[in-house]
């Protein structure tokens, strides 16, 4: 099964298609490499756990909570009504989150509740002095209850719950793709608590857990940090109709054919203004067969809170399952979300908002965790062009 999982994380990580197909022999190369690399970081993270466990940590003054969750700009922000809520809560005394670093300005940490500690894991995965100190540093917290609150558990955020001296070592999920079976087990045991709620939806577990520790549940758009001026494209495009347009994705296998959001551009541009949102490499390519007009803005990379703003200020988000799309659906902008049928379920559709519409090409194969027996993700590729045009004109009245 295992096996099976990591080969649909590759062809979704890897662009491995030859004339349409999946190159085989080039997927199970990656994969024994991946499986390799998998051993090695969860052999020597089960050595660093041990050891780091077994050095006292400072006696406790306070009731202090630490959540751990280095992953993608998505879990984050599904995730943000469950922070909020234990932040603003009186549990504890002070609360504490361990990021990546490149989302350090998502939120607005005080009104999250939050005290941020932000994680480097390309330092913390190949230079151990950095390792070792950010773990010593958070053994020194005096933490009394630690939340693994990831989606999918890895070896880093395993090993810095497990490896400091909290009372509380809480996790939601059993299982891991990640994570060899004996290491899981293992893992498991160290677990003060683990919610095994593998198969819901992730803003439904986090949701039971609230109402289990009778934390109400709450909910603020306030708290992401739009405060940056926009003021590079035009205070009068702020306040004015415009639609905004991520049509990319971290796995590019999770995306609307690029072609649809051309022929989407191409054909709102002539009467609306349109915000294309991407990294500068994306965009250099993307731009390729758009016709350029005074109401398209194509070529400008903005910083997170911008792109909080700017999508905070249109008139509708159009996206994939992606972090930015999350961040529309929260804000209760009008959204778009192409989102295929691999993970249906588990992460979009959640929250209700009446002003998010889904669309998906319905298979009986849905939940496959993007392991795919197609040659192609019909799920999304069979999204219809024009189903999608007639909710736009729908929504923007155009």
């Amino acid at each position: 099964m295992q096996n099976t999982i990591l080969e649909g994380l590759l062809f979704s990580h890897y662009n491995l298609k030859s004339n349409g197909y999946y190159n085989r022999e080039l997927i199970y190369c990656k994969l024994k490499l991946k499986k390799i690399r998998i051993f090695f970081t969860n052999i020597v993270s089960l050595c660093f756990i041990y050891i780091f466990s077994k050095i006292e940590g400072i006696q406790y003054r306070q009731n202090k909570l630490l959540c751990v969750n280095t992953e993608k700009l998505g879990d984050l922000v599904l995730a943000s009504d469950f922070l909020f809520s234990i932040g603003n809560s009186k549990n504890y005394d002070q609360c504490f989150i361990i990021i990546a670093e490149q989302y350090s300005n998502l939120f607005n940490w005080t009104k999250l509740g939050f005290v941020p500690i932000y994680l480097s894991k390309k330092k913390y995965k190949f230079n151990i002095f950095y390792r070792v100190k950010f773990i010593l540093k958070i053994k020194k917290m005096g933490i009394t209850t630690a939340i693994n609150f990831t989606p999918e558990r890895g070896w880093i955020n395993d090993e810095l719950v497990l490896s400091i001296s909290a009372k509380e070592k809480i996790t939601f999920k059993s299982r891991s793709v990640y994570l060899l079976k004996t290491i899981i087990k293992n893992n498991n045991k160290r677990y003060s608590s683990i919610y095994n709620n593998d198969d819901m939806n992730e803003y439904s577990i986090l949701k039971k857990y609230l109402i289990e520790e009778k934390i109400t549940l709450s909910f603020s758009k306030t708290i992401f940090n739009c405060s940056e001026s926009t003021s590079r494209i035009g205070e009068n495009l702020i306040k004015g109709k415009y639609i905004c347009i991520a049509p990319f994705a971290s796995d590019l296998g999770r995306t609307w054919a690029a072609n649809n959001y051309k022929n989407l551009i191409n054909s709102l541009t002539p009467k609306v203004k349109v915000i294309i949102l991407g990294k500068e490499i994306e965009l250099s390519e993307f731009n390729k067969g758009i016709k350029q007009n005074s109401n398209l803005i194509s070529e400008m990379v903005f910083g997170l809170p911008e792109v909080i703003n700017i999508i905070a200020n249109s008139t509708l988000f159009i996206g994939n399952d992606s972090g930015l799309t999350h961040i529309a659906h929260n804000l209760k902008v009008s959204t778009i979300a192409l989102i295929g049928g691999g993970d249906y379920g588990r992460f979009f559709p959640y929250k209700d908002n009446i002003n998010t519409y889904y669309f998906y090409h319905k298979l009986e194969c849905f939940n496959c965790h993007w392991n795919c027996i197609y040659k192609e993700r019909f799920c999304l590729t069979e999204i219809n062009f024009n189903d999608v045009l007639n909710k736009i004109y729908e929504i923007v009245k155009l």
